[in-house]
């Protein structure tokens, strides 16, 4: 395939635009589309590269493939899932904790284990492993004179 390359000459020294002249007496240049290559897949540069949902990546230039590492934040709940399309697992239930007989409390809500007890997830809560349900126990009601606890 023979290039034809039309150039405007300039005149350095008068400032002045010369004559478009047609330059055919150089050799064949393939000229290779911007790009990257990741295995074996061409990608534009440009282009999103996905290596996997917690390595997004992009085509650079020159070539060149850049890449970010996404770190997942804790997840808020007991019942956490990993779906293997998406990077950091989900709460399916919204965020919640759990009390020591493993029920799940959604976050807001009380649980009464007994009559006696109320319980609910810890305001929060940041840092490794599920959260632990905070419960309160109050005294049973004894009035005065009556000596039998129920």
């Amino acid at each position: 395939m023979d290039l034809l390359c039309i150039c405007l000459v300039l005149s350095v020294f008068s400032g002045t635009f010369g004559a478009i002249l047609p330059v055919t007496d150089f050799a064949p240049v393939s000229v290779a589309p911007a790009g990257c290559t990741w295995n074996g897949t061409f990608y534009k540069e440009g282009a999103s590269i996905h290596k996997s949902p917690c390595e997004p990546c992009q085509c650079g230039h020159d070539g060149h493939i850049f890449c970010a590492i996404v770190d997942c934040f804790f997840t808020p709940c007991v019942d956490s899932v990993h779906d293997p399309t998406k990077c950091c697992p989900v709460c399916p239930n919204g965020p919640n904790c759990q009390h020591k007989d493993g029920t799940i409390i959604k976050n807001g809500e009380t649980y009464r284990p007994d009559s006696l007890t109320t319980c609910r997830c810890p305001d929060n809560h940041f840092g490794f492993g599920a959260a632990i349900a905070v419960c309160a126990h109050t005294a049973p009601f004894v009035q005065p004179g009556n000596r039998n606890i129920e």
